[in-house]
This record gives C-alpha cells, sequence and structure tokens, in this order.
C-alpha cells in the first residue's frame, strides 16, 4: 500500500516539475500551520504553487522528467515553490519580501531558473533588483526624453517667432497712431 501512494507521489511531482520554468527552495523547518499558509497565500498570489517534498521522491521525478538540475535543491527539509511563469523575479520578490515582514526563520536553499542552480545569495540579489515595470516605465521615459526636448526645442523658436511678431505688430500700431495723431 505505501508502494502505490510513493509511486502517485512520484507522478504528481512529475507533472508539477515537468510544467515548471524554475523552482525555489526553502528549508521548511519549524514553520507553524498559520505560517505556512500565509507563504501558501503569497506563492498562489504569485502565480506559484508550494510543495513540500520527500528528497528521494523528488529526487525520482526530477530524473523522470529530464531535469536533473532541480535534484541540487534538495538539502534537508524541503518545501519547493515552483512557477511556471517567464517571471521568475516576481515570486522571488514577494516571497523573500514576506520571509521579511513576518520574520520567518525560512532559509531560501536555493534556485534552478533557465536551467542554471542559483544559490541563496544570488537569490537575494535578484530580489534587490527593481522590479519589471519600473525599469519598463525607466526605459520609456528614456525612449521619450528625446522625442520632448524636440518638441520643446521647436516650440522655443515658435514662442520666439511669435513674440517678435507680437512685438513686431505692436510697434506698426504705434509708428501708425504716431501717424494718424500728427496729423
Amino acid at each position: 500500500m505505501p508502494a502505490t501512494k510513493k509511486i502517485e507521489e512520484v507522478k504528481e511531482l512529475e507533472d508539477l516539475l515537468s510544467e515548471s520554468s524554475g523552482a525555489i527552495a526553502l528549508s521548511y523547518r519549524g514553520l507553524t500551520v498559520a505560517e505556512a499558509d500565509g507563504l501558501r497565500d503569497v506563492i498562489r498570489s504569485t502565480g506559484g504553487k508550494y510543495r513540500v517534498v520527500k528528497n528521494n521522491l523528488a529526487s525520482i521525478a526530477a530524473d523522470r522528467v529530464d531535469k536533473p538540475i532541480f535534484k541540487e535543491l534538495l538539502q534537508g527539509p524541503t518545501g519547493l515553490v515552483l512557477f511556471s511563469e517567464d517571471n521568475f523575479i516576481a515570486p522571488v520578490k514577494a516571497i523573500t519580501n514576506h520571509i521579511t515582514d513576518t520574520r520567518l526563520e525560512l532559509p531560501i536553499i536555493g534556485a534552478v531558473w533557465e536551467g542554471a542552480f542559483l544559490s541563496d545569495e544570488e537569490v537575494q540579489r535578484i530580489a534587490s533588483l527593481p522590479s519589471r515595470e519600473y525599469l519598463q516605465a525607466q526605459v520609456m521615459g528614456l525612449l521619450q526624453a528625446p522625442a520632448q526636448n524636440l518638441v520643446s526645442v521647436l516650440s522655443a523658436h515658435m514662442r520666439n517667432l511669435v513674440t517678435i511678431l507680437q512685438e513686431r505688430v505692436k510697434q506698426l500700431e504705434k509708428t501708425q497712431e504716431g501717424d494718424n495723431h500728427g496729423e
């Protein structure tokens, strides 16, 4: 009976690993149920899945789906955060912010992203990067700046021309008034 349960668990892990583009491994030792639920909520909000795994079963599943790099994450009691979106930074930021904000004793073992293993330090550096939206806004600002400068320069010349013409009109009106008074 236990063998069929393990076979089913390996199959579930195979499915999860095959549809995942990356993972973050957490050492979940000492988490309370409430802390684990809070962590799961944060992970779900980023489109990820959290699964506490048995290392030997996860190792078998990783080999079966031809993703042996995932085995590097399996150290001690392991909770895997699996995600399939292209955006790796959002889940990393959400998890590290949650750990910091709630002061959880939840060490990050490492991560796998784009076929490479990332250490805890590398994961922390990624978490400190600005968000994708912030970087996109900066790029858009940089792309718009030359056009704004061009418009500003062209409009300044037009304003100067209009000012000169208005002054000339005033000057002509004064000379015309002077001619009319002189008659």
